[in-house]
C-alpha cells in the first residue's frame, strides 16, 4: 500500500468518529499492560509530518520483530507510580504498598533492560539506554518492605529490636492475665476470656461481683450485667506494651519518611523509566494489533496518491471482502456507485481509517 500525507493538518474529531478511529484506539489500548501505556494508546493522534510517521512505523517494525523473536520480553509487573512519585516529591509519606509498587516497576524496568541489552535494533537500543533500573533504590526498598505491604524488621537497625520488645511486652501481659482468669477470681467472671476494649486488655466481670476485681472499667454490656475491667495488676504491663508499640510505630514512620525521601531523590529517573516503559508498551500494542490483523507496513510516497491492494476494514469480522483502491495516479476523484448494501460506506471508511492508522504508525 502507498499513501501520501494530507496537508490539511489533523483530522477533526467528528470525521475521526465517522471513520471509527476511536474504536481503533480502544482496540489498541486493550493490549496495554498498564495504565500509562493504556492512556497513550487512547490518546493516539495521526501525524502529518513524514518524519514522525516514518519513525512511528519503524517503532512498530522493531516491536513486531521483537514480538516474533523474543516474545517473553515485556513490562509485566510495572505499575502506574506517577501519583506515588508526585506525592513523594511534595514531601509526602508513602505507605509500604506504594513503596512496593516502586519496587515492582523497577523490577519490570530491569527485566526490560536485560531483554533489550544485546539487540541491534536502533530504536529498541535507544529505548534500552534511556532506562535506569536504579539498583541502589531497589535494593534499599526490597530490604525494607514486602509484597504484602508491611515494613520489614530489616528496614532499620532499631526496628527489629523494637518489635521484639513489643512482642515480649505483649507476651508478659497475656501471661499475667491468663494467670488471673484461672485464679480465685474466676468465679467473678462471666467467661474465662481476655478481650480488647479501647486498645486495652480487659476481662468480662459479672456486675454484682465487680468489687472482687480491682481495676479500670472500660466498657459494659448492653444489658449492664457485664463490665469489662482492666485489672490493676496488668495496668503497668499494659502501659509498657503500649509504650513499646508507640516506639516501634515511631521508628516505622521514620523509616517510611526516609524511604519516601529516597524515592523523591530519584523522582526524575523514575519518571523517565515510567515514560520509557509506557512508550515501549505502546509500540508492542501496535505490534500485537498488526499481528492480529495480519497487517503490513504501508509505504510512504511523496506523490499525491493512494494505492491500496486487497485492503480490509479492520473493524469487520468474519469473511471480509478486500478492496483495491487507486487514487491520484492521473486522476484526483473517484466515484463509488452501487446498490444500498453498505459496500460504498465501508469502502470509504476503509480508505479513511487506514490512512489514519498509517499516520498513527500502525500497520494496515
Amino acid at each position: 500500500p502507498q499513501s501520501s500525507l494530507p496537508g490539511t493538518g489533523l483530522m477533526d474529531q467528528r470525521s475521526a468518529e465517522l471513520l471509527e478511529f476511536p474504536l481503533i484506539r480502544e482496540r489498541l489500548a486493550g493490549y496495554a499492560a498498564f495504565d500509562p501505556s493504556r492512556r497513550l494508546a487512547a490518546a493516539v493522534e495521526p501525524a502529518t509530518d513524514p518524519i514522525i510517521v516514518t519513525r512511528r512505523l519503524d517503532e512498530t517494525d522493531e516491536a513486531r520483530w521483537l514480538l516474533s523473536e523474543k516474545p517473553q520480553v515485556g513490562i509485566g509487573g510495572a505499575r502506574d507510580i506517577a501519583p506515588v512519585i508526585a506525592r513523594a516529591s511534595r514531601g509526602g509519606r508513602l505507605d509500604p504498598s506504594e513503596l512496593w509498587a516502586v519496587v515492582e516497576t523497577l523490577i519490570a524496568a530491569g527485566r526490560l533492560v536485560d531483554g533489550l541489552r544485546e539487540l541491534d535494533r536502533p530504536l529498541l537500543h535507544a529505548l534500552y539506554r534511556s532506562i535506569d533500573p536504579l539498583p541502589a533504590l531497589r535494593t534499599r526498598l526490597e530490604a525494607s518492605v514486602d509484597p504484602g505491604g508491611e515494613v520489614l524488621d530489616t528496614a532499620s537497625p532499631m526496628l527489629g529490636g523494637l518489635r521484639r520488645a513489643v512482642r515480649l511486652a505483649h507476651e508478659r501481659l497475656r501471661n499475667r492475665l491468663e494467670a488471673l482468669i484461672h485464679s480465685d477470681v474466676a468465679s467473678a467472671l462471666q467467661e474465662p476470656i481476655i478481650t480488647l476494649r479501647n486498645g486495652r486488655y480487659v476481662v468480662p466481670v459479672k456486675a454484682e461481683a465487680r468489687s472482687r476485681v480491682k481495676g479500670i472499667v472500660h466498657d459494659q454490656s448492653g444489658s449492664g450485667q457485664t463490665v469489662f475491667i482492666e485489672p490493676l495488676i496488668a495496668v503497668e504491663m499494659s502501659n509498657a506494651w503500649r509504650e513499646a508499640e508507640l516506639a516501634a510505630q515511631a521508628e516505622e514512620e521514620r523509616v517510611l519518611d526516609e524511604l519516601s525521601a529516597h524515592v523523591a531523590g530519584d523522582a526524575e529517573a523514575l519518571e523517565a523509566n515510567l515514560d520509557a516503559l509506557a512508550r515501549f508498551d505502546l509500540w508492542m500494542c501496535r505490534a500485537r494489533l498488526a499481528e492480529e490483523l495480519d497487517a503490513v507496513r504501508p509505504t510512504l510516497t511523496s506523490q499525491q496518491r493512494v494505492s491500496l491492494l486487497s485492503a480490509r476494514h479492520p473493524g469487520l469480522e468474519g469473511e471480509v471482502v478486500p478492496i483495491d483502491v487507486h487514487i491520484g495516479d492521473g486522476y484526483t476523484a473517484l466515484v463509488i456507485t452501487g446498490p444500498n448494501t453498505g459496500g460504498k460506506t465501508v469502502a470509504l471508511r476503509t480508505v479513511g481509517l487506514l490512512a489514519l492508522m498509517f499516520q498513527s504508525g500502525m500497520h494496515i
